[in-house]
């Protein structure tokens, strides 16, 4: 992140078990379940995560077409991974707002570089995350809240983002995980440009 907040806030989630070990498992995880989900979804693409050093010598995550080797589309795979890592931080209610946190810090600095598109996809994910939260607060177990982000991306009996959306309702917090950030209603004033 590059800042002496951004450096707290790793350190802060790696003291919470948030280190890199444990990021790449959830990532690994979701990549996993997003090869379920998106066939069912109608995309036949798999994911995998690859992880390389830029030029900075940071370990960054890439998502590929496992098939092309090329980026692949991964909607499916940020909805899953920040819906999988918001549960997993929010076992520990101070490690869940941690989380949050972050997204405000990032979503800062999109804004401060004149990123609309990136300061979109933070919004999106703290939005996301909040599915998590919510799953982790009513203590599903791990496989339950795998089945409840699997039922809300495929709307299961008309209960995910979707039939909201062809009902021209806006997406719940903590009940939805969103696709596309052009779907969430106007963000409060710390997302906007």
């Amino acid at each position: 992140m590059g800042s002496a907040l951004g450096d707290l806030i790793i350190k802060g989630g790696a003291l919470l078990g948030f280190d890199d070990a444990r990021q790449e498992s959830i990532m690994r995880e979701a990549a996993d379940l997003t090869n379920i989900i998106s066939p069912l979804m109608g995309n036949n693409q798999q994911i995998e995560v690859v992880y390389k050093t830029n030029d900075n010598g940071n370990r960054i995550a890439e998502i590929l077409d496992a098939n092309t080797g090329l980026r692949a589309n991964d909607e499916v795979f940020n909805a899953v991974n920040h819906a999988l890592f918001s549960y997993d931080a929010g076992q520990n209610p101070l490690a869940g707002m941690g989380g949050q946190i972050k997204e405000f810090y990032q979503a800062h600095l999109a804004r401060q570089a004149g990123d609309d598109f990136q300061l979109a996809g933070q919004h999106q994910d703290y939005f996301n995350n909040k599915f998590g939260l919510r799953m982790a607060s009513q203590g599903l177990t791990r496989e339950e809240a795998k089945n409840q982000i699997i039922d809300n991306l495929l709307n299961v009996n008309n209960e995910g983002l979707q039939s909201r959306l062809l009902q021209g309702l806006p997406p719940r917090p903590r009940y939805d995980l969103v696709l596309n950030p052009a779907d969430l209603p106007e963000p409060n004033y710390f997302f906007r440009k």
